[in-house]
């Protein structure tokens, strides 16, 4: 199983899209309003990035911390 996952794969698991997931995360603090990661979960080891091979980048969230704060909403 893999530690860090996309929104995508973690709404597959909540059943919502991965904009939802987003959205929650939102509310959490967990992300800012642009969309990127807040230093808090950056700091805390909730996400992770990941460059791509022809330039750019995307975020990763740990499968564990992420799904333990979503369970408690």
């Amino acid at each position: 199983m893999n530690d860090f996952i996309t929104l995508t794969a973690l709404g597959e698991i909540y059943n919502v899209s991965a904009r939802q997931v987003g959205t929650w995360l939102k509310g959490l603090q967990l992300r800012e309003e642009n969309g990127r990661p807040s230093r808090e979960a950056q700091a805390e080891g909730f996400v992770r990035e990941r460059s791509l091979e022809f330039g750019g980048s995307f975020w990763l969230w740990h499968r564990e911390k992420t799904c333990s704060l979503l369970d408690g909403m």
